[in-house]
């Protein structure tokens, strides 16, 4: 790891920390003294999310290339010897903790008064996780952390987050926004599949009659000769024309309300169904 303390000595384990030595050709397993170097000393804690901040610390630190050591002998916090020179990389790293093992926690806050059940929380949750990864902003936090450590040398992680990451917090929010409308809209596409294979299904060989009503503004309207009634939004009309192509019906009556402004919509009908549509036109004269 590059970061076996021995004193004011650290044995040095990997050859591809000696180019960020005084002496750049030094083998690997000589012990070299520190001293020659400014040391900065942080200590990074939590009082909240009950996860090791010490190993998460190194697992973020141990592929930079940087000298440091970190001791505890508590899992919610970690005293760290770093390079002065070498600051940035500490900042990366706590960046790091925040955005990718930390996030999910202040997800799960911001979702604490959604009223699901847990199966649909769980949806979320990962949704969210999603979305906030690929709409992190490494940079900003990077920038603020290292614009914090020019002034403090401690970091408490869930005040950083709250008082100083409002941005990231606000992306938060938003993914879980919009993970939730990913799920009930999933949930609702599974609901309507449902619906309209229990309707194909109740379809006797009996000559069927159905009415696809265009509204100006609502969307659109299928009622059959039985009385069954579906709605659907203004966006939703390849769902429309493939319901009807379900239903296979003998005979279509069109009641376009727009006063013929959605053409494409009744020509799709006549193209599928040729010889069976009637197409009635309201003109509103008010």
């Amino acid at each position: 790891m590059g970061k076996i303390r021995k004193g004011n000595t650290v044995l040095i384990t990997n050859k591809t920390y000696a180019p960020h030595m005084k002496h750049p050709n030094l083998p690997v397993g000589i012990e070299w003294s520190m001293e020659s170097y400014k040391m900065w000393h942080c200590r990074i804690y939590s009082y909240k999310y009950g996860v090791n901040i010490p190993l998460l610390l190194d697992t973020a630190l141990s592929n930079s290339g940087c000298h440091y050591d970190i001791y505890s002998d508590d899992m919610n916090l970690a005293d760290i010897d770093i390079r002065e020179d070498e600051k940035d990389a500490l900042c990366s790293a706590v960046c790091d903790v925040i955005l990718d093992d930390l996030a999910p926690y202040e997800i799960c806050d911001i979702m604490r008064d959604l009223d699901f059940e847990q199966d649909m929380r769980s949806k979320i949750l990962h949704g969210a996780g999603v979305y906030a990864k690929k709409a992190a902003m490494r940079s900003n936090v990077r920038t603020a952390l290292y614009d914090y450590f020019r002034e403090n040398n401690a970091l408490v992680l869930e005040g950083f987050i709250m008082f100083r990451m409002h941005d990231t917090r606000e992306i938060w929010e938003r993914c879980v926004e919009k993970a939730t409308e990913d799920v009930i809209l999933s949930e609702e596409e599974y609901e309507l599949a449902t619906l309209l294979y229990e309707l194909i299904n109740s379809y006797s060989n009996a000559p069927r009659e159905v009415t696809l009503i265009i509204h100006e503004q609502t969307g659109y309207s299928i009622i059959d000769d039985m009385g069954t009634h579906i709605d659907y939004p203004e966006e939703a009309t390849d769902s429309v024309l493939g319901m009807l192509c379900s239903i296979a019906p003998d005979v279509i009556n069109v009641y376009d309300m727009t006063a013929e402004k959605k053409p494409s919509v009744t020509e799709s009908v006549k193209k599928l169904f040729p010889n069976k549509v009637r197409i009635f036109t309201v003109i509103n004269t008010h």
